[in-house]
Parts: C-alpha cells; sequence; structure tokens
C-alpha cells in the first residue's frame, strides 16, 4: 500500500470522467511512500519512495498497487517529478523501441510538445539521433531542442521528403502537418498502437495527431 504524495492528470483520464460510472475514481500515474508492504516480502519496504502506474484509483490518500506496476525513486528526484513520468516515459520508450534502433537516423516528430513527445526527444536524443520536431511557438521549439532537438519546424513548413515509420493520421492530415510527403508515405504501420499498449491490451494510450517519421 502507497501513501500517495503527488499524482500526475492524464488527458484520457479527463475523457473517462466525462462519463465515469458511480464509484469510479480515477488516478493512474502516483508517487508516495510505502506504508504496507507486499505480504509475499517481495517488492519494497515500508518508508520506500515509490512511483506507480495503476490502471485507476490513484487520486486518493492511500492506493494498492501491485509490486510489477511500481518502482523505487532514487533520492534526487521529487515526487511531483516522478509522477509524471510512468504513462508518458513508458509509451516513449515503447516508441523507441518500436521504431527499430534509431541512433545515427534522422526523424521528424509532430506532437512532440506533450509529454510523450518530450520524453522520446530525451531518450532518442540520447541514443544519438538526429531529430527534426514540428512545434507552433518558439517556447514550445526552445524547450525541445534543450532536451536534444537538432532543429524546429513549423506545422505548415514546406519540408524535404519524410518517410513515416509510424502514424495514426489521414493521408489527407499529413501534408498540413509534415509538409511535403511523397505519395506513398502515409501508410499507416502497426508499431505506434504497438507502442501505447499496456499490460491488458488497451491500445488507446496515446493522443492522435503525433507521428515520427525518418528523412529520406
Amino acid at each position: 500500500m502507497v501513501a500517495v504524495q503527488a499524482f500526475s492528470p492524464n488527458r484520457g483520464e479527463s475523457f473517462v470522467l466525462e462519463r465515469a460510472e458511480r464509484g469510479f475514481r480515477p488516478g493512474k500515474d502516483i508517487a508516495g511512500v510505502i506504508v504496507k508492504p507486499a505480504r509475499s516480502g517481495h517488492g519494497p519496504g515500508v518508508g520506500d519512495r515509490v512511483v506507480a502506474h495503476l490502471d485507476h484509483s490513484g487520486w486518493a490518500e492511500r492506493a494498492v498497487v501491485p509490486i510489477d506496476r511500481l518502482a523505487v525513486v532514487p533520492e534526487a528526484i521529487s515526487s511531483e517529478e516522478a509522477a509524471a513520468l510512468p504513462l508518458a516515459g513508458v509509451t516513449a520508450l515503447r516508441l523507441t523501441r518500436a521504431t527499430g534502433p534509431v541512433a545515427s537516423r534522422r526523424l521528424l516528430l509532430t506532437g512532440a510538445s506533450g509529454g510523450v513527445g518530450h520524453y522520446f526527444v530525451e531518450l532518442a536524443a540520447s541514443q544519438g539521433t538526429q531529430i527534426t520536431v514540428v512545434a507552433a511557438t518558439d517556447q514550445r521549439a526552445r524547450r525541445l531542442l534543450e532536451l536534444g532537438a537538432s532543429e524546429r519546424i513549423k506545422r505548415n513548413d514546406p519540408q524535404s521528403s519524410f518517410t513515416p515509420t509510424m502514424t495514426r493520421q489521414s493521408r489527407t492530415t499529413w501534408p498540413r502537418s509534415c509538409g511535403s510527403l511523397p505519395p506513398d508515405a502515409c501508410t499507416p504501420r502497426s508499431a505506434w498502437s504497438q507502442a501505447g499498449r499496456t499490460r491488458r491490451g488497451s491500445s488507446k494510450r496515446w493522443s492522435p495527431g503525433r507521428c515520427a517519421a525518418t528523412r529520406s
């Protein structure tokens, strides 16, 4: 059992709340302190600081968390910082795996200003990826460049050819968001959906309109 010190709202949770059943409590991403360890004797002990990713019910003073859904938080990271990690961070990590090796590749990332985009830029840049991000404002672009992006383009900037490796966007949406693309460049791939899946098989863990592409 975890004494919750911080939680992070996710966009999808706000949609669920609009049609939530009576008694439903949201809360996927939390951080706190273990107040009661697992009966099996495995996992963190009393007093350990942890971060956890739940299916729901994390917006509470106490939350019961399976030991395979939490991790110990390093002392250098605050509970508030840790709580913002699970859903967006794990999705970004799975995206780097879904795209295959990204070292020394050039990628175009739309939707980069969101939580998943920030983590993806950091993870990919740390592997030597050259990332072009689509950002609407200079403020958002500066932050992404600080995190490791190599260049920024605006939404309607014409660009040289990029070939998508994963996308949920339609063929008609792509030219508006990614500039000039070859006619056959917008075939949806399964990698994006797979990257967002959770242990329980849900594929609705990502925001629409984000894509990654490699430059030809």
